[in-house]
């Protein structure tokens, strides 16, 4: 299969397309291959699982002399390549609040002391950096194959030309987990009661007391929301913000922050209320897990310390 592999690689980069999207083992001449390619002009991006393997390919281009750029996660190790040795001065915090759904530049990075830095040299700057590179290698091996970071990729992307072959080091065999905590579905359930969304957080909260029909229950809640025509009215409430009888639509919720005196604290973040993106949500994730999974037998899909846990595979979207 490896030699195969490699056959069909060399191919690829000798047939003159300009598009290639790329996924094959390791030992198949990927990087060979592509040093070759970025030397005569064309442009690339690597998504590697370990920054171990990123460092390496990033000081393989080096060495070719090949305009590269290597991509640092919020919580990277210092490397010497940023102000005060590190991407971001505040990096747990900026990632609860992007998790959480909120804005995290208004929120923590517009008051931040250290901004101007972060735009010219730190975590902030690398948007920019990435266009102007031939190359972009980054450690992120959910990137382009998890749902959820479907807006993340273009940010990584080279911009200075038109071309461009995209590798990731694929496992077909690794899964997305979802974890849905009970006291999400609580919170949802109390908001929205009355709703379908509400409704819907309930139906789920009754599984946990019969685990063995689990799937067969929440199959037909599923199967009965969208034939009832409630889905659009859940995906919508699902990234919208509900404070008593005020709704805010995702963009204003998106902006909003809680009047609190508490600082933007992990914890803190992660006791408000969650947005959840109208493409990758509760309901959406489980719509992809029952066409996935047409079999209990074979479902991945579980309750474990109060929380509902499941399995989708890599790239399964709807």
């Amino acid at each position: 299969m490896l030699e195969k592999t490699a056959e069909r690689i060399a191919e690829a980069f000798s047939s003159g397309k300009r598009f290639i999207g790329l996924c094959g083992d390791t030992g198949t001449g990927k990087t060979e291959h592509g040093n070759l390619y970025f030397l005569k002009g064309y442009a690339g991006f690597f998504s590697t699982p370990t920054t171990e393997l990123a460092k390496d390919i990033f000081s393989r281009f080096v060495k070719a002399e090949i305009n590269a750029f290597r991509w640092r996660g919020l919580v990277s190790e210092p490397d010497g390549q940023f102000p005060h040795e590190k991407p971001c001065m505040f990096p747990k915090e900026y990632q609860a609040l992007a998790e959480s759904g909120r804005n995290a530049y208004k929120l923590l990075c517009e008051p931040c002391p250290y901004l101007t830095d972060c735009e010219a040299d730190g975590f902030r700057s690398q948007e920019e950096k990435a266009k102007q590179a031939d190359v972009v290698v980054a450690a992120h091996p959910d990137l382009l194959n998890n749902p959820a970071f479907r807006r993340v990729a273009i940010r990584l992307l080279p911009g200075r030309k038109n071309d461009l072959v995209i590798f990731d080091e694929f496992d077909p065999l690794r899964f997305v987990e979802i974890t849905i905590p009970k006291a999400r579905l609580e919170y949802l359930r109390d908001t929205w009661h009355g709703g379908a969304l509400g409704d819907l957080a309930i139906d789920i909260l009754r599984t946990a007391a019969d685990p063995k029909t689990l799937y067969k229950t929440l199959r037909e809640v599923i199967e009965y929301i969208n034939a009832r025509g409630d889905r659009n009215d859940i995906i919508s409430a699902l990234s919208s913000l509900r404070i008593g009888d005020v709704i805010m639509d995702a963009d204003a919720a998106h902006d909003y922050e809680i009047p609190t005196r508490q600082p933007l604290d992990v914890e803190s973040i992660k006791k408000r209320p969650k947005l959840e993106p109208k493409d990758w949500n509760l309901l959406v994730q489980l719509e992809v897990f029952f066409d996935v999974y047409r079999h209990a037998q074979t479902a991945p899909i579980f309750w474990k310390d109060d929380k509902l846990i499941f399995y989708v595979p890599r790239g399964a979207t709807r």
